[in-house]
């Protein structure tokens, strides 16, 4: 199978998408044939993610979620689905790195920023793309 055609007709998503390694994976996304929702709480850099893939010849939107709030996992099933009329997958990318300093220094608020995105934001987003694909029958509930 030719590699660049391996996503085509494939709605997938990218969390984080609006900067490093979710923008480096958008980018291979589009170039392999896939559209991609790139999710992020970046407004400008999303957008320009997405004008860049579009322009490169891809297809891309951009819809800003926070994936710290419950709610908009669902936003972005729902966006996805709105937009290209699927939703195939995610590469569920979102997450920040807490600030480098001794434990012991730590403020309680700097943690659950990175509790909040890095292990909740998985969860919420994991927890509606997973709904998704039971609804369509893709997946067995076991």
């Amino acid at each position: 199978m030719d590699k660049a055609l391996r996503f085509t007709d494939r709605v997938l998503a990218v969390t984080g998408g609006g900067s490093g390694i979710g923008e480096a994976t958008v980018r291979k996304l589009t170039e392999d044939g896939a559209n991609v929702v790139i999710a992020d709480v970046d407004d400008a850099g999303g957008k320009r993610v997405a004008a860049e893939a579009t322009d490169a010849g891809g297809h891309a939107a951009f819809v800003n979620v926070d994936v710290s709030r419950e709610p908009d996992a669902d936003t972005l099933v729902r966006f996805a689905l709105d937009t290209f009329g699927r939703f195939d997958g995610a590469v569920n990318n979102a997450g920040v790195g807490g600030p480098v300093q001794r434990i012991h220094e730590l403020n309680t608020g700097a943690w659950d920023r990175v509790q909040g995105i890095d292990l909740r934001g998985l969860f919420f987003c994991m927890r509606a793309e997973l709904k998704h694909f039971l609804q369509l029958g893709r997946w067995r509930d076991r």
